[in-house]
């Protein structure tokens, strides 16, 4: 992955452990506060 992350389950796991939610989540949240 570009990221880094060898896996998108790992990318999700340490995603959700940093912002505490799920990237669509994260993604939804950001678009509506603009």
């Amino acid at each position: 992955m570009e990221a880094g992350f060898k896996s998108r389950s790992t990318f999700l796991q340490s995603f959700k452990k940093e912002t505490g939610m799920t990237p669509s989540v994260f993604r939804e949240k950001n678009l509506t506060q603009r």
